[in-house]
């Protein structure tokens, strides 16, 4: 939900961890998983990025975006949409991800098994 403050309070798509993330993707590339045979293709548009905190002190920058995602596979057509949030913190000369959340516009509609992270 958009409004949704907390991941434990309400049910989420996807709330993982840098952990988990590696065991998706180490799940999702081993040869015999084949829940993405074949492989998804997938295009994504980014717009409306907004600065929308800063505090220069931490390093740390909270920007926000909209998102389209379209996958195809077995020859059918998915289109994801929403609006994004990322967390940023500096790191070196550059900006690590430090947290993403992406509030799809139909979030309170039921999902086929997504194994493609939006």
């Amino acid at each position: 939900m958009p409004d949704q403050a907390s991941p434990f309070d309400q049910a989420s798509l996807f709330y993982d961890d840098r952990e988990l993330m590696k065991t998706r993707v180490e799940r999702l590339e081993h040869p015999r998983i084949h829940v993405q045979t074949p492989p998804s293709r997938t295009a994504h548009l980014v717009g409306n990025v907004l600065l929308e905190q800063a505090d220069e002190a931490k390093g740390e920058y909270v920007v926000g975006s909209t998102v389209i995602m379209v996958e195809y596979r077995d020859e059918a057509q998915r289109l994801f949409a929403g609006r994004q949030r990322h967390r940023l913190r500096r790191d070196g000369a550059g900006l690590r991800i430090v947290e993403k959340r992406v509030d799809l516009i139909n979030c309170d509609c039921a999902f086929e098994a997504i194994a493609v992270p939006i």
